[in-house]
């Protein structure tokens, strides 16, 4: 299965789960009107109603379908667009990556999916990443990259994959050993130049050296990194 193969099928297994869960509603919606007792008048609204319902439940569910299908074309396209970005070594790598829930990891870049939106993340455009706790997806990283923008990327490993302390390991080091300039892990002082000036903070990582990701594949099988930093 390709790396791509498995982005889509991320995506079409939330659609999956919206289209079932529309079919549902609107199967109660049915069987109300069908067993409903009021008057003709009542019935008549009462109807007007269901469809309205429905109508608007159908717009929301097509206009979801068209931004998760955009989305990971958009998403194909900016991990295509990666200076010395190759397919065959994103497979390659994906495939040595720790195995995690909705989200895919190699040297150029990290993909995730998020209420089947897919977003990704160069690894050569980050300014700062920390590790935090969340409620609702347990273990997360926040990642700020040089537009300015903040992703946080769940971190949920598959059944049989290596922890998520060992997923975090593994993709901390990934950071630093390719983007040199990358500030790694939470400090008071970056989060205080931050909300001063995030053009201060990212001048802290600039002039530093962006690792080619095939010399980098080649680091990682040379020292069995991908063995290594999941232990």
């Amino acid at each position: 299965m390709s790396a791509f193969t498995k982005l889509r099928k991320g995506i079409v297994g939330g659609i999956v789960g919206w289209v079932a869960m529309f079919v549902f509603v609107a199967l109660i919606m049915f069987f109300m009107l069908f067993d409903y007792g009021g008057s003709y008048g009542e019935l008549l609204m009462a109807l007007v109603l269901g469809g309205f319902l429905v109508l608007v439940a159908l717009i929301a569910l097509v206009t979801y379908i068209i931004i998760a299908i955009t989305g990971y074309g958009k998403a194909k396209g900016k991990l295509a667009s990666i200076p010395g970005f190759s397919e065959e070594r994103f497979a390659r790598e994906v495939e040595r990556c720790p195995q995690l829930r909705d989200t895919l990891i190699c040297s150029d870049a990290i993909c995730y999916q998020m209420d089947c939106i897919t977003h990704v993340i160069p690894i050569r455009e980050i300014v700062w990443v920390y590790q935090e706790e969340r409620g609702r997806y347990g273990t997360a990283f926040t990642i700020y990259t040089l537009d300015g923008k903040r992703y946080q990327v769940p971190i949920r490993p598959c059944k049989g994959a290596p922890n998520a302390d060992a997923a975090i390991r593994y993709l901390m080091r990934l950071i630093a050993r390719k983007n040199k300039g990358a500030l790694i892990g939470y400090k008071e002082e970056y989060e205080k130049l931050r909300m001063q000036s995030f053009g201060r903070l990212v001048m802290l990582t600039q002039g530093h050296e962006i690792v080619d990701s095939a010399l980098l594949e080649q680091e990682y099988i040379r020292n069995d990194y991908y063995t290594k930093d999941l232990r």
